[in-house]
């Protein structure tokens, strides 16, 4: 089966809460573009499942799915049965993505990571940080429903880091992005572009935001140093003037 003839008929694959058959599938640009990522032996994980799944095995991919509905995994290897799909490189993990990705020992030689499972909060940024762990330098993470919150913010952030670098967004609809550099494991806040400049901190590179910061920072240092003048303790404040000037040279 080619892919063309897959999603003319794709299967419905998924249930609503009373139990009734609905299609959540990923859309056609997104498995066409998910299609396009792949080569027979690549390593690939996956949160969530359903035809995505479909499109890793029909690519023979060494692939682990990561989902908690036993029921979804049947379907898909009911389908791909009926259909003669081998589902032989697929290792399906029944549990949520939050308690398997953290205790995954995989080598970071993943190919392609597709984040695709549950999306509230903080959810989609858990799948992220412990799959970018396991994503080899040049690997291709693809970001499903970025019309939700988390998604969108997901986007945002990776967009403005330089270590990764956006390949390709249907908006609304899903993004695309590949790691340039090893992780590093002390990237803190004042390094990460995007939330730099929406802190608002006296280094935020939002000049709204950073005189805020300054207001916020002199305030409560105007404060402090009132207080300690009513005590009328002059060393100690003769102490934090010297740490101020120090912080904050002119």
């Amino acid at each position: 089966m080619d892919l063309e003839q897959f999603l003319a008929h794709p299967p419905v694959l998924h249930t609503d809460r009373t139990g009734s058959p609905v299609s959540w599938g990923a859309s056609g640009r997104l498995l066409r573009y998910l299609d396009s990522s792949l080569q027979e032996g690549h390593v690939t994980l996956e949160t969530g499942a359903g035809l995505s799944t479909i499109i890793f095995a029909l690519n023979r991919c060494h692939h682990t799915v990561v989902v908690p509905d036993v029921a979804q995994m049947e379907k898909v290897k009911e389908w791909c049965d009926e259909n003669n799909v081998a589902t032989d490189r697929l290792n399906f993990i029944i549990d949520t993505s939050q308690r398997v990705l953290p205790t995954l020992d995989i080598a970071p030689n993943i190919d392609v990571c597709l984040i695709d499972g549950a999306h509230g909060f903080p959810l989609p940024f858990i799948d992220w940080f412990y799959m970018e762990q396991c994503l080899r330098s040049g690997g291709v993470v693809i970001v499903d429903d970025i019309q939700i919150w988390t998604g969108r913010v997901l986007y945002q952030f990776l967009s403005k880091e330089p270590n990764w670098i956006i390949d390709h967004v249907e908006p609304f609809e899903f993004f695309a992005a590949h790691r340039t550099a090893p992780v590093s494991e002390a990237n803190e806040w004042n390094n990460q572009p995007y939330v730099l400049r929406r802190s608002f901190t006296t280094n935020s590179t939002s000049l709204s935001r950073k005189a805020f910061g300054y207001i916020f920072t002199y305030s409560r240092l105007l404060l402090s140093a009132l207080a300690i003048a009513r005590r009328k303790d002059w060393i100690e404040l003769r102490r934090r003037i010297a740490i101020f000037r120090r912080s904050y040279p002119r």
